[in-house]
């Protein structure tokens, strides 16, 4: 209820002092059983075993338990005695201010009738009577003045107590309500802070909170300005405060604390101090608190040019990696959001890279997070998500080279495919068969990513080996690009292991795929660590064809049919890693070329000029188009021939690794070594059909001799 003008205060002070009593009563009993417990444990000391030691950790755990509560009800308790002495001498003002006013009202009533009766006698009086009366009428008016001021100072005195009574009550419920929450006081307590300090400390981030809103919306510039330093100042000086963040992040939005702080940048102390507090806040918020925050960090960021680096390095800052899954996913929904109402806007990417970088951090680190923002079940959502993700980069590539996003896209593809869920796999498949698309446009273009980037992108698609052959022969160099997906009914191989079970494959475009691959192998780290997929691929069918993991009854016509799909998906791997060779001389040479064209251009000009017979012109041009030819560098000639050459030693190593196993297991399984040897001819690597499997495969992925979607 609220207070009624001019009517005593409400609130009964007696029974606050009651409950206060009763409060502090209960903290001296909960102190009690707290030094009892103490005592217990204390009688444990030196005994040695596994239930003592259990026991003496339970009695410090319920000891320390008993001691919190007892400093929150004695906190309460010393806040609602002096709730109730403030109350009692508030109401004691206002009643006196209400005496007051009754005193000065009827006053005023005296005084306004004696000035009424007065000027009703000046009518009728004379002579020496009219002169009296003359002058009670000043006398009346300046009794009606004072009276009427002693009102209106009793009147103020009353609204000073009422403002000083809603204050009070303010502060009594604002201490009060920091005791009621039992995760800030815990927290606070587990940091070190006694419990009359999580009061004191609340007050303070209501109070930085207070400044914030000045500095961002309210009073002048120079307010503003002034509001905004000593918020600042406070902000980098409070620490690892539990209950000091959670008044203020309670209180303020990352909008509010984008203007207030402006665009100065954020110095080390104050750096460290906000991301400190929101990790404090953070560690007891509500789900829904934590996603909308991690929404507002995005969207609150606005479309104003002026700031928004600075804005977006603050949003980075506050979205520290330690924070809970809930703020990075909320975060992503709003960045993707971002990007799709900018399609083609370079410059806001480039203005967002901090924050882009800091959200991807956050869910490479969160797997379960990543699979669930980048790998929606609607597939529109992915696709949306894939190209927002994947297909754009900032003008000279990432800052950290592209190791954060590639890092998000490898934890939630190896999430999705390791799960056991077929539902959850072909969300995973479908993830890379749309990142198959986007990233030769974004991420892997220009400049190359960075080494931990390329092996990120290399784990992502190690699940995917086995579909690497199936791509190359079903691709179509004159149709439009395979649609996301995944493949149907996908088996290793023909034969007895069809039946096998198989992790959900996704359905990759061959030219997508050879560029994703070649994008990522231009160094050292980056070709091996996809050989290394390779390797391991071909090892596990390997064993699949002739080791332990064998299914029973494989003929060796099954086994051929697995190393023929093995080579296929290695030699797919393999070629890919050479395409660049040819790239790189295919440019080469077109400038040579264009240069060379030039030349015969200008040579044939200057021969037009002399005066020739017909058949001297001919044979002459036909000789300067010859000596020019001789002096054109051939670069695409000695590319195909170092290509052709690793193909061979690519094609020995597989191949030569395949035929060894067969051999081994025919040996183990009985064979003489030469019986064996005549028994696997096919599989020797002078087979063509098996060299076949391989080179044809190497040869399409590397652009060595023909291209995708071409009859071997």
């Amino acid at each position: 209820m609220r207070d009624v003008e001019f009517a005593p205060l409400l609130g009964v002070p007696l029974r606050l002092e009651r409950v206060g009593a009763a409060a502090a009563h209960a903290a001296a009993v909960l102190e009690d059983a707290r030094a009892s417990t103490g005592s217990v444990g204390g009688r444990l000391e030196g005994q040695r075993s596994v239930a003592v030691t259990t026991a003496r950790a339970r009695l410090s755990d319920v000891g320390t338990w008993l001691g919190m509560c007892a400093g929150v009800l004695a906190e309460a308790a010393t806040t609602l005695r002096r709730h109730a002495a403030v109350l009692a001498d508030l109401q004691q003002a206002a009643l006196l201010a209400i005496s007051r006013r009754d005193d000065a009202l009827e006053r005023e009533r005296r005084a306004q009738a004696e000035l009424e009766e007065a000027r009703r006698s000046t009518w009728n009086a004379l002579g020496q009577d009219l002169a009296a009366t003359a002058l009670r009428i000043p006398a009346a008016e300046r009794a009606m003045a004072e009276a009427r001021a002693d009102v209106l100072a009793a009147e103020a005195q009353w609204r000073r107590a009422r403002d000083a009574k809603a204050a009070e009550s303010v502060r009594a419920a604002t201490a009060l309500s920091a005791l009621g929450d039992v995760r800030l006081v815990t927290a606070s307590v587990a940091a070190g802070m006694r419990v009359p300090q999580v009061t004191a400390s609340w007050e303070r981030g209501l109070h930085a909170a207070s400044l914030a809103a000045t500095a961002a919306w309210n009073g002048s510039s120079r307010d503003r300005s002034a509001a905004s330093a000593e918020l600042r100042r406070l902000l980098a000086e409070v620490g690892r405060d539990p209950a000091f963040w959670t008044a203020f992040w309670d209180q303020v939005t990352p909008e509010e604390l984008y203007r207030a702080v402006g665009i100065r940048p954020v110095e080390p102390s104050l750096a460290e101090g906000l991301a400190d507090g929101v990790r404090l806040w953070a560690a007891g918020a509500s789900e829904a608190e934590l996603e909308t925050f991690g929404r507002a960090l995005v969207e609150d960021l606005g479309d104003h040019e002026l700031g928004l680096d600075a804005r977006a390095a603050l949003a980075a800052l506050l979205l520290a990696p330690a924070l809970p899954g809930a703020v990075h996913r909320s975060a992503a929904e709003a960045l993707v959001e971002r990007r799709t109402s900018r399609p083609g806007d370079p410059v806001d990417v480039v203005r967002l890279e901090p924050l882009i970088t800091a959200v991807a951090t956050g869910l490479l680190l969160r797997p379960h997070e990543a699979f669930e923002h980048l790998a929606p079940a609607d597939d529109a959502l992915a696709a949306e998500r894939a190209r927002a993700w994947f297909g754009v980069a900032p003008p000279g590539g990432w800052p950290d080279g592209g190791a954060a996003v590639a890092g998000a896209l490898a934890a939630a593809v190896l999430h999705g495919s390791g799960s056991s869920s077929r539902s959850d796999q072909a969300r995973a498949a479908t993830l890379v068969s749309h990142a198959t698309h986007e990233l030769p446009r974004g991420l892997l273009s220009e400049p190359p990513p960075s080494d931990l980037a390329s092996v990120r992108i290399v784990r992502a698609y190690e699940p995917y080996v086995p579909v690497f052959g199936d791509a190359v022969r079903s691709a179509d160099k004159n149709g439009p690009p395979r649609p996301a997906g995944v493949v149907d009914d996908f088996t290793l191989a023909d034969g007895v292991v069809e039946d096998l079970p198989v992790v959900v494959q996704p359905d990759l475009d061959a030219f997508a795929l050879r560029d994703v691959i070649s994008a990522t192998s231009r160094t050292e780290a980056g070709a091996g660590a996809w050989l290394g997929s390779a390797d391991r691929y071909h090892d596990a069918m390997l064993d699949l064809a002739f080791g332990t993991s064998a299914p029973e009854g494989i003929s060796e016509g099954d086994q051929g049919n697995i190393v023929r799909e093995s080579l296929r998906d290695a030699a797919s791997v393999a070629g890919a890693l050479q395409l660049e060779t040819i790239r790189t001389a295919q440019r080469e040479q077109a400038v040579i070329d264009g240069a060379a064209s030039g030349a015969v251009f200008l040579a044939n000009v200057a021969i037009a000029k002399v005066p020739m017979p017909p058949v001297a012109s001919t044979s002459t041009s036909t000789a300067t188009g010859t000596v020019i030819d001789g002096f054109v560098p051939d670069r695409l000639g000695p590319a195909r021939e170092a290509v052709l050459e690793k193909e061979a030693q690519l094609r020995q190593h597989y191949v030569g690794r395949a035929y060894a196993a067969a051999v081994d297991h025919d040996v183990d399984h009985g064979m003489t070594y030469a019986e064996a040897v005549d028994e696997r001819t096919e599989l020797a690597p002078g087979s063509g059909d098996v060299s076949d499997a391989f080179g044809s495969t190497y040869n399409a992925m590397s652009d060595l001799r023909r291209e995708l979607g071409e009859n071997p």
